[in-house]
Formats: C-alpha cells, sequence, structure tokens
C-alpha cells in the first residue's frame, strides 16, 4: 500500500506545471550527463590540447547515473511489453 502511494504522489508531480515541482529528475539526469561527458570526453580532450583541467571525483555520481539508467530502461522494457498504459 506505501509504494501504490508513493507512485500515485509521484503521478502527481511528474504532471505539475511548475518545473521546480516536475523538474527535478531531468535536473538530476541533465547534471550527471553533463558530469560523464566533462569526465570522458572534455577533460582528456582539453588535456591533449595542453589544457589543465581540474579532476571531479566522480564516486557520487556514477551510482546515481547508473541507478537513472536502470529504471529509465525498465520503463522502456515496460512499455514495450504492454505494461503500462501510459
Amino acid at each position: 500500500a506505501q509504494h501504490l502511494g508513493q507512485l500515485e504522489i509521484n503521478k502527481v508531480e511528474a504532471q505539475h506545471k511548475s518545473i521546480f515541482v516536475s523538474g527535478w529528475r531531468p535536473f538530476i539526469g541533465w547534471v550527471c550527463g553533463f558530469s560523464l561527458a566533462y569526465n570522458v570526453i572534455i577533460t582528456p580532450m582539453m588535456r591533449g590540447f595542453g589544457y589543465t583541467m581540474p579532476v571531479v571525483d566522480p564516486s557520487l555520481l556514477y551510482p546515481v547515473l547508473l541507478g537513472m539508467l536502470g529504471l529509465g530502461g525498465m520503463r522502456t522494457a515496460e512499455k514495450m511489453n504492454g505494461v503500462t498504459h501510459r
């Protein structure tokens, strides 16, 4: 019952017009995506041109990013298997 209640809250939050209510998940996705691009693409490329970039420890961001990717993949699988109506 608690999980069903949380699912209803999530639905209401996702449909809200204010970006401060419905936009936190996309914001976290953009932050994690930018951090990944910075660590994997931008920093090595800039080092190749002779620029020194600050080192960012991604150990806190990668679990969040991988969790979001996993949940997104599960949601896609649900949609493809017709489990959800949306």
